[in-house]
């Protein structure tokens, strides 16, 4: 892609985008200051058909910044991608995976955000990866995860970042 001086960036927010997303932001702090709680705020923008979200996030990613790259080619080409993240879920023990999911389930259902049934979807998703570990692997995984060698999918974002889902039996 080629920006010509003068030219408006695809990622740039329309004056409409960027007021509805300045008023999300600033209900989500006034609930946040009033819950005591995280409150996400997102926004969904349509991209133009000629961005490929997977090249931007490769291209664009710093050195140790969680990132996230989805495609189904297959299905009209549909990609999803991110860069960075706003919250990482964790969870330890038997009900790691359901303390997850409640905790996901209570920050998306206070979100400001698009409806899920808004025309080009919407609203915030959480993606990530998950480490299964043995208690006896435990610090072998540890060691793996530092040094990156660990299959950890980073998350992705919408206006504020991504959620990072990680795993572990510790």
């Amino acid at each position: 892609m080629t920006l010509r001086t003068g030219e408006r960036s695809p990622f740039a927010l329309t004056e409409s985008d960027s007021e509805s997303l300045r008023a999300r932001l600033d209900l989500a702090l006034q609930r946040a200051r009033r819950s005591g709680r995280a409150t996400l705020a997102t926004i969904t923008c349509a991209l133009p058909s000629d961005i490929d979200p997977s090249a931007v996030a490769c291209a664009s990613r710093r050195e140790g910044e969680p990132w996230f790259v989805f495609e189904q080619p297959d299905r009209g080409g549909y990609a999803l991608a991110g860069l960075g993240q706003v919250i990482c879920l964790e969870g330890s023990g038997e009900d790691r995976f359901a303390s997850v999911a409640d905790r996901w389930r209570s920050l998306s259902a206070a979100a400001v955000a698009d409806s899920p049934g808004d025309p080009d979807g919407g609203g915030p998703i959480a993606v990530g990866g998950l480490i299964y570990v043995v208690t006896e692997q435990a610090d072998l995984v540890e060691d793996a995860r530092r040094a990156h060698d660990a299959e950890v999918l980073p998350a992705y974002y919408e206006a504020l970042g991504p959620i990072d889902i990680q795993d572990s039996r510790r």
